[in-house]
């Protein structure tokens, strides 16, 4: 197992909170103000998993909000102490593609090449599982 910090890139709905389209973030905000974040219903084991990487990992949410939700977004994430270090809206809502070269031996006091690309598909409003290992590296399934 590879010692390098890892990058998370993280998608918001459906696997940090539940889902919510931007029509209904919308709704939201109008019916709630600045207020709306607090109606955010976490996933509390997805959070609880981000908070517990270690300090030097960094977390990138990504999400297909749209910009003008950007600060509901984030008292929502703060709120709930989801821990980021950069939060990116306005994605495709579809497939997203994380591209990393493979690094040989030696280049990170490594012995043998160390995969630098994970995927990882979770099933919708169920966050991660308590035993889920198999992220960048850990050996189990997601949602077994």
């Amino acid at each position: 197992m590879e010692t390098l910090h890892k990058t998370w890139f993280v998608d918001i709905d459906g696997t940090i909170f539940y889902h919510l389209y931007n029509d209904s973030i919308d709704d939201l905000i109008e019916k709630y103000g600045e207020s709306s974040h607090l109606h955010e219903k976490p996933i509390k084991n997805a959070i609880d998993f981000f908070k517990s990487r270690p300090t030097k990992d960094r977390i990138i949410i990504t999400t297909a909000r749209e910009g003008k939700h950007k600060e509901h977004t984030l008292r929502a994430l703060n709120h709930y102490n989801m821990r980021y270090d950069q939060c990116l809206f306005d994605l495709a809502a579809g497939p997203r593609v994380v591209v990393n070269d493979i690094k040989p031996p030696g280049v990170a006091g490594n012995t043998e090449s160390i995969t630098t690309a994970y995927a990882v598909n979770l099933s919708r409003d169920k966050g991660i599982n308590s035993d889920t290992q198999m992220i960048a590296g850990y050996h189990k399934n997601v949602n077994e």
